[in-house]
């Protein structure tokens, strides 16, 4: 197994569903129970899908042993470039706002600058922040994550 994924969605568009005060007290023992055994039985990752801004929980997530979070939405105010600036060594995942691959050129050319800045610096995963929306047709879909492709040299 190459790593584990816990899906808790602890935030929404305006922050976290829980106060960083109670995630410490309720939910970070467990983290690092988990983590603990996780990385003892030789897993490398721990991702964590949280929705909505996850700004006030983020330092908790990384001190309860978490490696990677995902998706970033960029709709709620996340910004992976951000996010990699304060946290050089978290795996990072989604990021791409969902709505861009049926965007305009100089929309799809802005969403994919910003995105090849994070490839650059590593630990990073480029996906759609959630799943692509109807009005996005096959091609775009192709185009746009083909284009990704070849910034990570694929």
């Amino acid at each position: 197994m190459d790593f584990v994924y816990i899906w808790e969605d602890m935030c929404y568009n305006h922050g976290s569903m829980i106060s960083p005060k109670l995630f410490r007290e309720l939910m970070l023992p467990r983290y690092k129970l988990l983590t603990d055994a996780v990385h003892k039985a030789g897993i490398e990752f721990v991702f964590v899908d949280t929705d909505g801004d996850c700004t006030e929980l983020l330092d908790l997530i990384v001190e309860g042993g978490c490696d990677a979070v995902l998706p970033f939405e960029v709709g709620s105010g996340m910004d992976v470039s951000v996010v990699r600036a304060e946290y050089p060594k978290l795996g990072l995942a989604g990021g791409v706002n969902k709505i861009v691959p049926a965007g305009s050129v100089l929309q799809i050319e802005k969403e994919l600058e910003k995105v090849e800045k994070v490839i650059k610096k590593g630990r990073y995963i480029p996906s759609s922040d959630h799943p692509v929306l109807p009005n996005v047709s096959y091609e775009q879909y192709i185009s746009f994550y083909t284009r990704i492709g070849k910034m990570m040299g694929r």
